[in-house]
């Protein structure tokens, strides 16, 4: 691209410089701060001898790289009669540089076009202080022409003058020097500026001194992070995110230094003032969508490409915005590129995870489903010989035959125990397979007085045998609700076996209640009541609420806490709390 296709930005200014082309009087290139030559034009390659992809000498390239923002500095060319200005865009930007013969009058007049835009007081004086040039900024700056003057000594302070002697005298030795003086502005008051002075060695002109003067509150605001233009800047360098900025013809102008990390491209060697086709290292997926969004000022999206740089394989994600213009043109566009590999890493990573967790629950549920069987078999097996035994002996009781009393007695033992155990079999199965989520609630309308009336039937003559009272109480009658009639008689079956184990004497009463969204099942009973700071833990497996009940009550301390799963399962709630009176009350929240 020729730089008479493209617009020159001052980093110190928002107003375009003129356009230049290899017609031009003024020798122009545009170097990175590496010192790589990106672009010239034919005077600036027959004046320097530099031509397009060049790397300039180390002392150029030094001087390149410390050229301050929005000052223009002369840089060290080291060839007599040429005279070379650098001009910073931004940190880390491309530099213009601007060369012309000092030997010749003719260059004079283009090279003020250029630096006439540049808003910082640039003189040119001979030897005596005599100012033989000036830039329109310097004529505002003075408030009058200075050429033909010295109005750098007249405008100064008298107080100040000797530290303009002094970085004149510096001159000699470093070719360059700066100063910070007070002076007059045109309105009368005093202010403080900044002036750069360099100096030439052109014998032609027995040596110029060019002083690059701005005011100190100019300066800080060049400076100021806080300014809008590099607070821009700095926003899109420090994004963690690789951004780049396009112009209308799709040519590169702003990129950062996320997508400078990314794809591992030297800072030196800026993409600035590609085709954004230069960025197909990354992925030729996209060319197509940022052609059509240049095109037509639309977006895109595209995820999940492959890169790989340094050394490394990336995952990138893209996306890409046209900057449409108020009247529908479009300007340019931006291009988000985002680092995925990590998150691609991570979601690998739990998918692995879930897999494996899932493949565990499921050789875990097979297990239960094995060892289940291989205990439900001889449990069945003795307790339906038990049922026969009891059976039998009770049969030779009532025909008057002389039965021995422990024979009865191990008999029955025989028979409940064998029952308890396939009921804690048939539990630990259930919890397994909701755990590894493999079973499900049944859906269907549940008659919650035919349920509550089935389980007081079968749990009756248990409560009997130990002197308690068992009875339901309807405070408002619950409508149906949606669930598994099976589970729900199984829940209040288990909190009535808690209730009849942990009671002594008095009674236990199944309350059926109902509030404004929930049907609600209350088993309360007089039994021992529960600890306070032990009602937290109350649903965890394998808990009971004091160890020394392990010794008093038998119980493996799971029956709560299938209860939990199996209301959860349901869509309601499970709470306990301690009666002042005495005893206990666990409360069933069922959605209506």
């Amino acid at each position: 691209m020729n730089l008479a296709d493209r617009k020159i930005i001052s980093a110190s200014s928002t107003q375009n410089l003129p356009r230049l082309s290899d017609a031009s009087s003024v020798g122009v290139a545009e170097v990175s701060r590496g010192g790589v030559v990106l672009d010239i034009n034919e005077l600036a390659v027959s004046l320097l001898g530099w031509k397009k992809n060049d790397r300039l000498s180390a002392p150029i390239t030094s001087a390149i790289k410390n050229l301050p923002d929005g000052t223009p500095m002369r840089l060290p060319i080291g060839q007599e009669g040429i005279y070379v200005v650098g001009v910073s865009r931004g940190s880390g930007q491309p530099c213009l540089l601007f060369g012309f013969d000092v030997s010749s009058s003719q260059t004079l007049s283009p090279f003020q076009e250029v630096v006439d835009q540049i808003p910082v007081a640039i003189t040119r004086s001979n030897r005596l202080g005599i100012v033989e040039f000036a830039n329109q900024y310097a004529r505002k700056f003075f408030g009058r022409d200075p050429v033909g003057g010295s109005l750098w000594r007249e405008i100064i302070l008298d107080s100040d003058l000797w530290k303009l002697d002094e970085a004149i005298q510096r001159l000699a030795e470093n070719g360059s020097a700066n100063t910070s003086v007070r002076y007059t502005d045109t309105a009368g008051e005093q202010r403080t500026a900044i002036l750069y002075l360099y100096s030439t060695d052109a014998s032609d002109h027995d040596g110029y001194i060019d002083i690059a003067g701005l005011d100190s509150e100019e300066s800080r605001a060049f400076h100021d992070p806080f300014s809008s233009g590099v607070l821009y800047r700095t926003f899109v360098e420090q994004s963690p995110v690789g951004m780049v900025l396009l112009d209308a013809a799709g040519q590169i102008v702003m990129e950062n230094h996320a997508l400078r990390q990314l794809t591992g491209e030297d800072p030196d060697d800026s993409w600035l003032g590609h085709h954004f086709t230069y960025l197909t290292t990354l992925s030729n997926t996209f060319v197509g969508a940022v052609q059509t969004m240049l095109e037509e000022g639309t977006t895109f999206t595209i995820e999940d490409i492959s890169f790989a740089s340094h050394g490394g394989d990336y995952v990138l994600a893209l996306r890409g915005s046209a900057i449409v213009q108020e009247d529908g043109d479009v300007a340019g566009g931006v291009i988000l590129i985002e680092d995925r590999t990590s998150q691609k890493h991570a979601e690998r990573i739990i998918e692995e995870a879930r897999k494996e967790a899932v493949e565990s629950a499921s050789r875990k549920a097979a297990f239960i489903s094995t060892m289940s069987h291989e205990l439900r078999q001889p449990l069945g097996t003795i307790s339906g010989y038990s049922d026969l035994l009891l059976q039998e002996v009770n049969e030779l009781s009532e025909s008057g035959a002389e039965i021995p009393g422990v024979l009865l007695e191990f008999a029955e033992a025989i028979h409940n125990r064998a029952t308890g155990v396939l009921g804690l079999v048939d539990t630990l199965f259930d919890m397994a397979l909701i755990d590894a989520g493999m079973i499900t609630m049944d859906r269907a309308p549940v008659d919650l007085l035919k349920v509550a009336d089935a389980v007081i039937k079968q749990h009756t003559p248990g409560f009997s045998s130990k002197g308690l009272d068992l009875s339901v109480k309807i405070i408002n009658s619950p409508p149906e609700i949606e669930g598994d009639s099976r589970r729900l008689g199984q829940v209040i079956g288990i909190l009535l076996d808690n209730a009849l184990k942990f009671t002594r004497e008095g009674s236990t009463t199944l309350e059926l209640d109902v509030d404004e969204k929930n049907a609600v099942i209350r088993v309360v009973d007089t039994g021992i009541g529960i600890d306070d700071e032990s009602i937290a833990t109350l649903f965890n497996p394998l808990e009971q609420v004091d160890s020394r009940l392990n010794r008093d009550y038998d119980g493996a301390g799971i029956g709560l806490a299938m209860v939990d799963r199996v209301v959860r399962l349901m869509g309601g709630s499970i709470s306990a709390r301690n009666r002042p009176e005495g005893g206990s009350v666990f409360s069933l929240e069922l959605p209506i």
